[in-house]
């Protein structure tokens, strides 16, 4: 089959209008041939959820506008027909974690994070839909004490093919391909006009006869065709989303979900190394029944710098001057540690380096404040008194250069001086690749 077209390079001149030693190719005929075999067929457009956060805050959207915007994305007129998600892999993939289906050897559960989520909801806006999955990064135990998921790859194939099946177990999703035979493509045509600004955007015109497996068209300057099998294809259409707004200068969350949640992690928090999930705290009837729980206990397997601590963020980048409480349960005897944190200014793939007031308490009797996620520059240490497996509330207070903050409503320490950074997120986290658990979380937001 031959594909033929018109290229339309362009002329170049001289200052004098005289046309230049450039070769010409405006209005150029050119042939495609394929008598020397067939390359890859084009599969369609497809889109991309991983990384860690693309698409992490969907799922805190509300209605109608979520549904919205998964229709503009998968319904069958989109231009969407390939959905790739990350598998998974308890570390940080550039801008967050993703919690794997199997944090550890003998754990398995296929409905945390959003991933399954997302997926099904493509699913059933389009059911031809390509699915594709992709493990960024590995859990630890996938290394088998190595920092290479590839040296046992027994245990890592193990481990992909085990996602693959309880996504058809749990889900009814299919991770393969899918196909037809083409005998007439719908034609959508945009002309960007960049001179007299008439721009032409999805233009429905006539469809095109693909004989033998080929069709011809011809191309213009600044044009871009899309050609589908749909033939109900329509421009979506909504009314305007309301307007954007800040992040609520107010906020609590006492995770309190009954039964099973829809979603493992807690809204609007995104975690930059470890996982934070819900959790039902069996050993506690009481008032802590429901908590989040740190539960990535051992360094995955990750391409990414992560930290050497845990660390969840949440809130507006903008906050300087804020009050920020939490309630925490450290697990592990002698050895725990947790903080909590703000004016956190740095996230992603340079999680290490971030800076922030991170008011840490320990498990050994001990606190300490510094003014950074490593622990090297502390502005305050001493005894607080606590231990593994008692409940504190923690209270930190930031304004303008001074810090402050309160054990069970008694003051720790107070006036602390910092200087930078001078805004940024909060935070909660661990000391390590530990458990712990957190309650009652809540800001108030300052300036």
């Amino acid at each position: 089959m031959t594909y033929h077209g018109t290229a339309f390079c362009g002329t170049c001149k001289s200052a004098d209008n005289v046309v230049g030693t450039h070769n010409v190719c405006l209005g150029e005929d050119y042939d495609l041939d394929d008598k020397t075999g067939l390359g890859r067929s084009f599969d369609g457009i497809g889109g991309l959820s991983g990384g860690g956060a693309t698409s992490r805050l969907l799922v805190n959207y509300a209605e109608p506008y979520r549904s919205q915007i998964l229709d503009y994305l998968f319904r069958i007129w989109s231009l969407i027909k390939i959905l790739k998600v990350e598998i998974g892999g308890d570390a940080q993939t550039t801008d967050g974690t993703e919690p794997s289906h199997m944090h550890y050897e003998d754990d398995e559960n296929y409905f945390r994070g959003y991933e399954w989520w997302l997926m099904r909801e493509a699913k059933k806006r389009n059911p031809n839909i390509t699915l594709i999955g992709l493990p960024w990064a590995f859990p630890g135990w996938v290394g088998n004490g190595e920092n290479w998921p590839y040296s046992f790859p027994e245990i890592t194939a193990s481990y992909v093919v085990s996602w693959i099946l309880g996504a058809k177990q749990y889900h009814d999703l299919d991770i393969d391909y899918v196909g037809a035979s083409i005998s007439e493509l719908q034609v959508w045509h945009s002309k960007f006009d960049f001179k007299t600004n008439k721009t032409v955007l999805f233009q429905n015109l006539r469809p095109v006869k693909v004989i033998e497996g080929s069709f011809s068209i011809e191309l213009d300057v600044d044009e871009v065709y899309t050609f589908t099998t749909v033939r109900n294809g329509h421009r979506g259409n909504y009314p305007d989303p309301p307007t954007s707004a800040p992040f609520p200068k107010s906020y609590k969350d006492d995770f309190d979900v009954s039964g099973n949640p829809y979603f493992s992690e807690a809204p609007n928090f995104a975690d930059q190394t470890g996982v934070f999930e819900y959790f039902t705290n069996l050993t506690d009837p009481g008032p802590h029944n429901s908590t989040l729980r740190q539960v990535v206990t051992q360094r995955p397997v990750t391409w990414v710098a992560d930290a050497d601590q845990t660390i969840s963020v949440i809130g507006d980048y903008k906050w300087h001057d804020l009050m920020v409480s939490c309630d925490i349960y450290m697990e592990a005897v002698h050895t725990g540690g947790v903080f909590i944190a703000v004016r956190v200014d740095k996230g992603g793939g340079v999680i290490r380096s971030t800076r922030g007031i991170f008011f840490w308490v320990y498990a050994d009797g001990t606190y300490k404040v510094t003014n950074d996620l490593r622990g090297m520059t502390v502005l305050a240490e001493g005894l607080s008194g606590t231990r593994a497996r008692v409940w504190y509330t923690l209270t930190l207070t930031v304004k303008g250069n001074y810090a402050s903050a309160d054990l069970n409503g008694y003051p720790l320490w107070k006036n602390a001086v910092l200087w930078e950074p001078r805004h940024g997120w909060v935070a909660i986290g661990t000391s390590s690749f530990e458990l712990a658990q957190f309650d009652n979380f809540a800001i108030e937001a300052l300036a």
